[in-house]
């Protein structure tokens, strides 16, 4: 329990990463201009996976401390760090995929007739049947476990189940080549849910851990809802930055 514990309370590596080269940027141990180590050579350094080293450059490139120049690598522009993170805004195709360096593993499958519960949150008639599939996302290069992710299909479209994983293809692509079905309507909505005792165990965290939990459901041209994920993160494994060109034309919102 007490190796648990540790573990909950520990920041996230990608940030620790971060927090070091935002340090050697600040003390001038890299100065403005001057290239950072590449990303091979960064993950030998601090013995993490490139996911990690990437996650953390960019961050450090949201904070304008670095930035990207095609043929030369990482560059630092700016040796602090400003208040407040730099906000970027995303397209809703950066938002619904995650990073090429991984994959979906699937771990088991199941044809369910719908609950109560289980209708309430995919957005479906209860009793209507659905074919679940499950698994877990890693990186290729080192196997970390990212998300348990459950994909719960029409049983009509079992047969890209053998499809899924092989490449970095998200479902629903695979289902539009496979089936000519194509999403008129994505809705994608974000909580705060608990790990199971099988999540848990399947990504290595303590039992009854917190979790981002997104929720991507997927409608054709006549609205039928053929596809939905659901997607349970530790806290420490993802990060979604969101940002938007403000209107002046209408009303101020926030604080």
């Amino acid at each position: 329990m007490a190796n648990d514990d540790a573990r909950g309370r520990r920041e996230p590596r990608y940030r620790e990463v971060a927090d070091t080269l935002i340090g050697e940027i600040s003390a001038g141990q890299v100065a403005v201009g001057d290239r950072l180590p590449g990303e091979l050579e960064l993950t030998q350094r601090f013995g993490v996976s490139r996911h990690t080293v990437r996650e953390a450059l960019r961050l450090l490139e949201q904070l304008g401390m670095v930035g990207r120049r095609p043929g030369v690598g990482t560059v630092v522009r700016n040796d602090t760090a400003p208040v407040s993170t730099q906000h970027r805004l995303v397209s809703i195709n950066e938002f619904l995929r995650y990073p090429g360096e991984t994959r979906l593993h699937m771990r088991g499958s199941a044809l369910l007739t719908l609950d109560a519960g289980q209708a309430e949150l995919l957005h479906c008639p209860e009793g209507e049947q659905r074919l679940r599939l499950s698994g877990v996302r890693r990186c290729i290069d080192d196997g970390m476990a990212i998300c348990w992710t459950e994909v719960y299909l029409l049983p009509a479209y079992g047969a890209i189940a053998g499809m899924i994983g092989q490449d970095a293809r998200p479902v629903y692509q695979l289902i539009e080549e496979r089936f000519g079905e194509h999403p008129r309507h994505i809705e994608v909505q974000l909580g705060a849910a608990q790990m199971t005792d099988e999540q848990a165990r399947a990504l290595d965290v303590p039992e009854g851990s917190s979790s981002l939990r997104v929720v991507r459901r997927y409608r054709n041209a006549g609205d039928r809802l053929y596809e939905v994920s659901v997607t349970d993160h530790p806290a420490d494994r993802i990060t979604y930055t969101l940002g938007f060109h403000p209107d002046p034309t209408q009303p101020a919102i926030g604080d």
